[in-house]
């Protein structure tokens, strides 16, 4: 019994070493539309953004995205977004995002890739980790123009990685 279980561990640690991984990186400027102001130390912040989104497989695309955050004494307490990319192929992603821990400006999310044609539809379902960083604030006096980088990483399969680095339209 002990061996078979030292052997279920052992491949199930190897299987982890050879497991693929993607990684994703976005440049945006996000707007805020409206701020809700729900007390003095809480606020509701509604969102877009666009950009340029790049992977370690060799897609890029244009980027925009929609979302909320809920902001408790300058602490990200809740953020929700979703954003809609469109490679160079033409191909569509959507990605979903949740905050698990940051501040306004700097923070790190669960990321779900929820839908995708093309070579995108081979990793639907799959779930990343990603933080974020504002490079520049908002331009004086507005809520306009700030910038912001996103980097994520992905595990898959070693096949599935391939495919998405091989893919052929």
């Amino acid at each position: 019994m002990r061996l078979i279980l030292i052997f279920i561990s052992l491949f199930f640690f190897l299987s982890k070493l050879y497991a693929g991984q993607f990684s994703m990186t976005a440049y945006v400027y996000y707007n805020t539309d409206k701020i809700f102001s729900l007390s003095e130390s809480i606020q509701v912040w509604f969102w877009h953004n666009k950009g340029i989104f790049t992977t370690s497989f060799g897609a890029n695309a244009k980027s925009q995205c929609r979302g909320t955050n809920r902001v408790v004494n300058n602490e990200l307490a809740e953020q929700f977004f979703m954003c809609e990319g469109v490679d160079s192929e033409g191909e569509k992603f959507i990605l979903e995002f949740n905050s698990i821990k940051g501040v306004v400006e700097a923070g790190v999310q669960k990321v779900s890739i929820v839908s995708g044609t093309g070579r995108w539809a081979e990793v639907v379902g799959v779930q990343c980790l990603g933080a974020y960083s504002t490079i520049t604030p908002f331009e004086e006096g507005t809520l306009s123009n700030a910038t912001a980088m996103w980097k994520g990483k992905c595990d898959v399969a070693d096949k599935t990685l391939d495919r998405l680095i091989n893919y052929k339209k």
